[in-house]
């Protein structure tokens, strides 16, 4: 069966045939798109300037070619030249390392002989301490004069206490000591160490003879006074030593030594000596607490007609032995002698024997380290 239509009609509406016909230009590209077209443009451009070939180049773009391959050279003969510069820099940097590195080998080897001296030094030190130390175990502990004269005189026999005093005895009466020569002398001690710069002319030995003669003489009877002698200190430039004819006078110096030179003179107390005491009895000296009794210089100078300015125990005071040694010290080194030539000290009715008296120097100690041999405050 055909359906197919024989025939066909079309209707068009008035309204469509009133429209106008329709425009056929295309449409204005928007900003974005022109973006890009133009940005397209560009690149082509630039890639076409870079493809062309040198032939078609201008004689004017050669010229800067050649103008600009000159400054290159230029440049990398300033590199080169500065290289070079450079390299000769390093090599007088390692020159000086190496200089250096040699010196510092040297100190090296110089620092190992010193540690290796030290080290031979303390070894050394060791020895002679042990060989100090076994000499001192190997002395006595107390050694008198008359032991020492003893074995001088080359006496080998033995004798007895007696025997051996009176030589002693002998010895010091034709021997006497150095320090004990003039010993009936009493001098005034003036030490001028702390005066002031300004005042260091009036601490002379002639300007204190005139200022202490000018003030002795202002007193009743004493217009043609004198000093008797004025002496420096030869160990001690800064003292002065005045020697005085009594006591009395000794004293009268002494109050016009310490108001009438300079300030900051100070008068330095009479010089004592000292005369060891053995077998001396405990209880004559020393209280029930182990300290010296008050009074007892005083009876021990009346009773030996000396004067005895103060009295040391050398024993041990805690060990409650009955006898024991102690140390006088007389005022006049006259007295001093007399008993060392005597041989005896009288404490409380008894005897002791009297010896020399022989300081004996403590091993000294630093308050620092605590290391023997020197000491540092």
């Amino acid at each position: 069966m055909n359906r197919t239509p024989s025939s066909a009609t079309i209707t068009v509406s008035p309204e469509k045939l009133a429209r106008a016909p329709r425009s056929r230009r295309a449409p204005a590209p928007t900003s974005k798109v022109r973006e890009n077209q133009a940005l397209y443009r560009t690149r082509r451009t630039t890639r076409a300037e870079k493809t062309l070939p040198s032939r078609f180049r201008d004689v004017e773009d050669s010229d800067d070619d050649y103008e600009e391959n000159g400054n290159t050279a230029a440049s990398l003969q300033e590199l080169v030249a500065l290289v070079k510069d450079l390299k000769n820099t390093i090599d007088q940097q390692n020159e000086t390392i190496q200089e250096a590195q040699a010196e510092l080998k040297e100190l090296k080897e110089e620092q190992q002989c010193v540690k290796e001296q030290n080290c031979e030094l303390k070894d050394e030190i060791g020895m002679l301490r042990n060989q100090l130390s076994s000499l001192s175990a190997s002395l006595p502990s107390t050694q008198s004069w008359a032991s020492i004269v003893a074995s001088q005189t080359g006496s080998n026999s033995t004798h007895g206490t007696s025997d051996r005093i009176t030589t002693y005895a002998n010895h010091v009466a034709s021997h006497p000591p150095n320090h004990w020569a003039a010993t009936d002398t009493l001098y005034c001690t003036i030490d001028a160490s702390r005066v002031t710069e300004q005042d260091m002319d009036k601490t002379s030995p002639g300007a204190i003879r005139a200022t202490v003669e000018k003030e002795m003489r202002t007193g009743e009877g004493q217009n043609s006074w004198r000093c008797r002698a004025v002496t420096r200190d030869a160990m001690n430039a800064s003292r002065v030593k005045i020697a005085c004819r009594d006591e009395t006078e000794l004293h009268m110096v002494k109050q016009v030594a310490e108001t009438k030179i300079a300030p900051g003179i100070r008068v330095l107390r009479d010089e004592l000596y000292p005369v060891k005491v053995d077998n001396v009895n405990r209880l004559a000296i020393l209280d029930a607490n182990g300290n010296v009794q008050t009074g007892a210089a005083e009876a021990l100078s009346q009773e030996n007609e000396t004067t005895v300015a103060k009295i040391g125990w050398l024993s041990n005071r805690t060990v409650a032995k009955a006898y024991g040694s102690m140390v006088v010290y007389l005022t006049k080194g006259s007295d001093a002698g007399r008993f060392l030539r005597e041989g005896y000290f009288h404490v409380a009715g008894e005897s002791g024997y009297a010896r020399t008296f022989e300081r004996r120097s403590r091993p000294e100690q630093c308050y620092t380290c605590q290391e023997p041999g020197h000491k540092a405050f």
